[in-house]
């Protein structure tokens, strides 16, 4: 687990956006845990991470092995990127059950987020207004548009999301 938190910073854009969207709807059973050690950290219970909250729980001595070690490699990263606080969002990416965000009806919920136009497809437009900017969709639709026609089919965003073709149907192929 020490590593997860690095591989979600170093996400494309899409997939670490779809993956936040999946984070903000998991249920309170689904993050439990997660959210009560998150409230234990967030000492001033501004909703953000910072630094110094993270090595303090490092120093509190009330977590597992496992979760230290999650612990330092968030303080590591963000310490790295210049970063000064990890909000709810990011930190349940980052550390929930990969299992939970993979879940087919996630991936397609996700899917249906950014399909804008509920064409079927994400469009250059429809990246644009979730991220704000043309230059940024357009970076994005170079990533993931595997077959060059323009938009982000399902099959692709289902393979950027866990690495497995899938057919229309939500069938693995």
């Amino acid at each position: 687990m020490n590593t997860e938190f690095k591989k979600y910073l170093g996400m494309n854009k899409l997939k670490k956006a779809a993956l936040a969207h999946i984070a903000t709807h998991l249920t309170h059973k689904e993050v439990g845990a997660l959210e009560e050690m998150f409230r234990a950290i967030d000492k001033d219970g501004d909703g953000t991470l910072t630094v110094n909250e993270l090595q303090d729980a490092l120093r509190s001595g009330n977590f597992s092995s496992e979760v230290n070690q999650e612990l330092e490699s968030m303080i590591e990263t963000l310490g790295i990127d210049g970063k000064n606080s990890l909000n709810w969002k990011d930190f349940v990416t980052a550390t929930v059950d990969k299992s939970l965000l993979f879940q087919e009806d996630k991936i397609k919920m996700a899917f249906n987020y950014f399909d804008r136009s509920h064409r079927g497809s994400i469009t250059v437009k429809d990246l644009s207004q979730v991220f704000g900017s043309d230059d940024q969709a357009q970076e994005i639709m170079g990533e993931i548009d595997m077959n060059g026609d323009g938009v982000i089919s399902y099959e692709e965003f289902h393979e950027m999301m866990d690495g497995k073709r899938v057919s229309m149907s939500g069938k693995s192929v």
